[in-house]
């Protein structure tokens, strides 16, 4: 296995006024003939020599890759999550739009089969014009990218210190862009078989029924709010019309409650704590390891103020095991992690480990296994499964008494607070350093001055911005491509209704209180889609940065914004794109 592996040494001195280190970095080239991953040759490179076990820390270079594209990969798995839904959204109106203009066209195309036009060249007609619209969308929303992918990379250039290279991948651009040609021939091809059932007889009637039969479910028309149950009974009498649009405004709902609940996550403290990112109310450390302050008697000064939820002290060091070399949590109170399954690691012959470790190690909870730290060994069992932000999610933890059986140190020096009262955090530090003065630093926290919390609220209000304003455009393409197939399949019942005494803006306001319906009923299936897949869509996003199980917070806001601007979109777009009915004139009845 480390046949021709190359070994580079490098000294790197690091000194300042009050410090000098003296650094060796060891660079190891695996040979190119080895058979090996990355993975493998580091910890069987690890079992037979303990380079990395003796190492103060060790990175090879796919983790470097891995964890300096971390956020910029879960960015682009979200933003391609909510591309792939609008994807669909195309779909769903490009299948409405084809077998609508079938219908509206049926004498038009019965002439063209009476006059020798097959229906393969039919076909291939709608075929190509669908096809040469779709080009030209891909060319535009190539150019329309780069301003978005620009912004989306300098919010990534904060994590990864990396410029980027602001422009879009051409050979991903090509490979997306054959998908969605392809996937879309296919479904062109699939609706436009309506066109072998066009009668060139039937055509001359205008491709209507014979029989007309009444539905049960045509709800009836009252006197009183006529408006609206004349826009119930429009709806009802043609809902297969409507279907489409209810799954596009179900789709673009379920998108825009997702992101708000991905940025309640991600700016909500209780939410992160249940997943193993907690951010404490007050931080305190002891400046000098031997210093005579008492951590227990900071307790009391704590608990004299309000009461204590959680208080922990935590420290990091990598270890191994079998053989992987992983981050470490030490930690003095276990049972205050995410544990997901099994339990807290009690006893000091016992670690918990993530389901990241679980996957790559092929270990379960009640394996033993071997961690080793330096030159220590010792065999522990694994307790449970639990879940932390730490190195990507590769991380076991242990407890202090499981970290003493390696001959580790565990002084503390430092412990965090979670407390009732978050508003007397800073009467409580400034009492604190009363006590103890310059022995003793407190944080304690606000969120104004907290670098993630700020970090996350800037990436999911970009987020929010792209998806909100895609959302409301498609919302505003799709009810005008509806709009206008209807005003033409009713232009007839329009010049009847001008003819009984309807004014044009009272047709307006029936035809958007229709496609207000519509889109409540979209909204609320997006709702319940919400609530079946969105945490598992969020837990696989968010298992890239050790996140396999997320906790979602349904607030009021985070559920009535999305549908309110899906259903207030859908009524406004509707009423504005049904100005064409002034125009309609009653005269329209003669050709009847």
């Amino acid at each position: 296995a480390f046949q021709n592996a190359q070994l580079v040494l490098v000294e790197v001195p690091f000194e300042t006024d009050d410090m000098y280190s003296d650094i060796t970095i060891v660079q190891i080239h695996q040979g190119e003939d080895s058979t090996l991953s990355v993975a493998q040759f580091q910890r069987q490179l690890n079992q037979e020599t303990k380079i990395v076990d003796l190492s103060w820390a060790t990175l090879n270079q796919a983790q470097s890759l891995q964890y300096s594209t971390l956020l910029p990969d879960m960015l682009l798995d979200v933003v391609l999550v909510f591309a792939i839904f609008l994807f669909v959204t195309v779909l769903i109106v490009m299948s409405h739009s084809i077998g609508t203009e079938i219908e509206i066209d049926y004498t038009t195309l019965g002439v063209l089969k009476a006059q020798g036009f097959s229906k393969g060249k039919i076909r291939v007609l709608i075929l190509m014009q669908y096809v040469i619209a779709e080009v030209l969308g891909i060319f535009v929303g190539c150019f329309a990218a780069i301003p978005i992918e620009r912004s989306i990379s300098s919010i990534c250039q904060y994590v990864t210190a990396v410029l980027p290279e602001k422009n879009i991948s051409i050979g991903k651009a090509l490979l997306f862009a054959v998908i969605m040609l392809l996937a879309s021939i296919l479904l062109i091809w699939i609706k436009t078989r309506k066109v072998a059932a066009i009668s060139p007889v039937r055509a001359i009637s205008g491709g209507r029924e014979e029989i007309f039969f009444d539905s049960h479910l045509n709800l009836p028309i009252q006197k009183k709010c006529l408006s609206g149950s004349l826009s119930l009974r429009q709806f009802t009498s043609a809902k297969k019309r409507y279907l489409g649009t209810i799954l596009i405004t179900a789709i673009l709902t379920f998108c825009m409650v997702t992101i708000n609940l991905t940025g309640i996550m991600l700016s909500s403290r209780t939410a992160l704590d249940s997943m193993g990112m907690t951010i404490p109310d007050i931080n305190v450390t002891l400046l000098d390891s031997d210093n005579s302050c008492d951590l227990d008697a900071i307790d009391d000064i704590v608990m004299s103020h309000t009461e204590i939820k959680k208080k922990n002290c935590e420290f990091f060091q990598y270890m191994s095991v079998n053989g992987e070399n992983l981050h470490c949590n030490i930690i003095e109170n276990p049972e205050y992690t995410c544990i997901l399954k099994g339990r807290a690691a009690i006893y000091d012959n016992e670690i918990l480990i993530t389901e990241m470790v679980a996957d790559t190690l092929d270990i379960h909870m009640g394996d033993e296994v071997t961690v080793t730290a330096g030159e220590e060994e010792e065999h522990y069992l694994i307790s449970g499964i639990f879940q932390v932000t730490n190195d990507a999610g590769m991380v076991f933890a242990m407890n202090f008494e499981g970290a003493q059986r390696l001959n580790i140190d565990t002084n503390k020096n430092y412990r965090y607070y979670l407390i009732a009262d978050e508003a007397k955090a800073q009467a409580i530090a400034d009492e604190i350093k009363e006590t103890y003065g310059e022995d003793i630093s407190v944080e304690v926290y606000h969120e104004d001055t907290y670098s993630e919390m700020q970090l996350f609220n800037m990436i999911v209000m970009s987020l929010k911005i792209v998806i909100y304003a895609f959302s409301i455009l498609f919302a505003f393409v799709v009810v005008r491509i509806v709009c206008s197939k209807a005003f033409i399949q009713e232009r007839t019942d329009i010049g009847i209704y001008k003819a009984i005494g309807f004014t044009s803006n009272r047709l307006r306001l029936g035809f958007a209180i229709r496609f207000l319906i519509v889109a409540v009923i979209g909204s609320l299936l997006g709702m319940l889609l919400s609530i079946l897949f969105s945490a598992k869509i969020l837990s696989l996003l968010f298992s890239f940065m050790g996140i396999s199980r997320v906790m979602l917070e349904y607030t009021a806001i985070s559920v009535l914004v999305p549908i309110g601007a899906i259903c207030l979109s859908c009524f406004v777009f509707a009423f504005f794109t049904s100005r064409k009915i002034k125009k309609v004139a009653v005269r329209e009845l003669v050709v009847e």
